[in-house]
């Protein structure tokens, strides 16, 4: 986890960037997934 220089809404930012790119991963995944 890198902390440089931000500010203290940073963090619930990296989450929430974080989790957005997780869903999408895990959507792209299932949907390859369910595809013969």
């Amino acid at each position: 986890f890198i902390c440089v220089g931000v500010p203290s809404q940073g963090p619930l930012q990296v989450y929430r960037l974080g989790f957005l790119a997780l869903v999408g991963r895990l959507g792209n995944f299932v949907s390859g997934f369910g595809q013969p």
